[in-house]
């Protein structure tokens, strides 16, 4: 249909506004991708802790060498509390400031891409005759400015996010993996039926409530 393409025009039109600020782009993409690290690492944390409560710490990799080392003192057990304890300080600090530096540069682009479209569509308004302003209704032209420039902004933000959400699943999997790869694999196998059951049954439900 014709409709089709101008959607991809569209599309590719609001793609090629979005990479005129690739700088604060790969900004947001790297500091999302370490705060999904950090998440990550404190998991493993959490798993270290647990294994330290209960006496196992003979499959911790990092307790020989601290001990052949001598950076901490006492006994397995205590070691390992004290290294979850400095290990979820030193990662929470920097978790903390990139998840600053993640929303604040997404921040700025939408809205500067929100500023650009609008300063074009002035514009090209600018530039029409006037029998098309005759023909055309004034609410119709105020909310494309206003309505339909937020929603293109909101649209900018799912784009980002279908960018970075691979490297958080990639992350979050291998992460899943070395906590327990039994449990990675009945969720590998549960979650998706799951979703599917769920996504069927949520459909259903809109159907009927639909006026």
């Amino acid at each position: 249909p014709p409709w089709t393409g101008m959607l991809m025009n569209t599309r590719k039109r609001l793609l090629k506004s979005i990479l005129t600020y690739k700088g604060r782009l790969f900004i947001a993409l790297i500091s999302s991708a370490m705060v999904s690290f950090g998440n990550a690492s404190l998991a493993c944390l959490l798993k270290w802790f647990t294994d330290a409560g209960n006496g196992k710490t003979s499959g911790i990799f990092i307790l020989p060498y601290i001990k052949k080392y001598h950076l901490l003192s006492g006994s397995d057990t205590w070691i390992m509390m004290k290294v979850v304890v400095i290990g979820a300080l030193v990662i929470a600090i920097p978790k903390a400031i990139f998840m600053y530096l993640s929303m604040y540069p997404l921040a700025s682009l939408t809205n500067r891409l929100g500023a650009d479209i609008r300063s074009q569509m002035y514009t090209h308004i600018q530039s029409l005759p006037l029998r098309f302003f005759h023909k055309s209704r004034i609410g119709d032209l105020m909310s494309r400015m206003s309505n339909d420039v937020t929603i293109i902004q909101q649209s900018s933000q799912v784009i980002v996010q279908a960018i970075n959400g691979p490297t958080t699943f990639i992350v979050s999997l291998a992460a899943m993996l070395y906590l327990s790869w039994k449990m990675t694999l009945l969720a590998v196998v549960c979650v998706p039926p799951m979703a599917l059951t769920v996504d069927r049954i949520s459909r259903k439900i809109r159907k009927l409530t639909t006026v």
